[in-house]
Formats: C-alpha cells, sequence, structure tokens
C-alpha cells in the first residue's frame, strides 16, 4: 500500500523526474564524472566489473546553500571524493544499496536506511548496478547560520 498523496506524488514527478530538472544521461564513465563533479565535487568514478556498462542519469534542483538530487549509474560504480570539505551529504537510496564508509564507519545504506556525510571524513561508496538516490547537498555555511 502507497503512503504517497497526489501531491507528494505530483512534487516527486516535479522535482525529482521532471525532464526539465534532467541534468544529464550519459553511457560515458568520464563525463558521468566530470558532471556529476559540477554539482558535487571532484572524485574518482569507476565501474566495479568490466563486464558492466554505464548507463547513468542525474536529476537536480539547487536553492542557494541547498541542493536536491536524484543520482543512478546503471552499474555497479565504486566512488572516492574523499573529504567532502564544505558540504553535507544525505544520501536516501529509493532502491538498490550503497556501502558507504566515512571515516572508520561504514554503513550498508537501502531505501530503509539514510546515510549523512559529514565534510571532513574520508568517504568512499560502492553502489550497486540498481542504486538509485536521492541526495540532498547542505553547505556549511547554510548549516552554520541556523
Amino acid at each position: 500500500m502507497s503512503t504517497s498523496t497526489p501531491a507528494s506524488a505530483g512534487l516527486h514527478r516535479a522535482m525529482l523526474v521532471a525532464p526539465t530538472r534532467q541534468l544529464f544521461a550519459s553511457r560515458d564513465v568520464q563525463e558521468t564524472r566530470a558532471l556529476v563533479s559540477r554539482v558535487m565535487k571532484p572524485h574518482a568514478l569507476n565501474i566495479a566489473s568490466g563486464r558492466q556498462s554505464l548507463d547513468a542519469r542525474m536529476h537536480h534542483l539547487g536553492f542557494g546553500d541547498v541542493s536536491i538530487s536524484r543520482l543512478c549509474y546503471g552499474a555497479e560504480v565504486q566512488i572516492e571524493p574523499g573529504e567532502l570539505e564544505d558540504f553535507f551529504l544525505v544520501m536516501m537510496p529509493l532502491q538498490g544499496r550503497a556501502q558507504v564508509r566515512s571515516g572508520f564507519d561504514t554503513l550498508e545504506s537501502q531505501p530503509d536506511v539514510a546515510s549523512v556525510i559529514s565534510p571532513h571524513l574520508g568517504t568512499a561508496m560502492r553502489w550497486s548496478a540498481d542504486c538509485d538516490q536521492l541526495m540532498v547537498r547542505i553547505a556549511r555555511p547554510f548549516r552554520s547560520a541556523c
């Protein structure tokens, strides 16, 4: 049974899957890495298995110091951003899973378990091929002002 209302379903479509919010769709690893880097930060991106091919897409909506993105790679990938430095990142898988290592802690994130990444801890992730994540990026100055 779905708990979404018509209003929340409309919000979901407007913010997360609307064609006007799609930042990119790509099958190229280097192009995908460069485009995600513009929204998040420069990072390493590698396909975990040479037998898979990328089928990435990203939707994005910015609100100044806060942005919401939806990202999927369509292949099992390893992502190594290191320290985020100037932002917090909340990641909530809509499907699939992501193993997130931040500092000395590792978390298996899935639809019922979100992860929050601190700016000053080294971070590495491994996303399953079916991982589709909603991400909220919060700049540190915004957090400091509250």
